[in-house]
């Protein structure tokens, strides 16, 4: 039996990943959804000393934590972009106080 209490995503942290994926995506393509998550396992620990922040890349048939669980390698390219663009961002947001 194991018990934690929830983290939440740090406000900012979800905007600055928002931005991130809005700089991946074409023209027109529709907005990067805002989830609710049961993956409280990975930020719990880190919840206790910083900021948490998530980003999810799709899963076609949404299977999670088993071996059939994929995603395209052109979704992972993206995330990485995505993240990137998230880091800079939030530097340069930081760099602005």
């Amino acid at each position: 039996m194991h018990s934690a209490p929830a983290v939440f995503c740090a406000p900012l942290l979800q905007e600055v990943v928002r931005e991130g994926i809005l700089s991946t995506l074409p023209s027109g393509a529709d907005e990067p959804a805002v989830i609710f998550s049961r993956a409280g396992h990975d930020g719990m620990a880190i919840g206790a000393i910083a900021d948490v922040g998530m980003l999810f890349l799709r899963n076609p048939g949404g299977v999670s934590h088993h071996p059939d669980e994929s995603v395209s390698t052109g979704d992972v390219a993206r995330g990485i972009q995505a993240f990137a663009e998230a880091v800079l961002q939030l530097a340069a947001d930081r760099g602005s106080r």
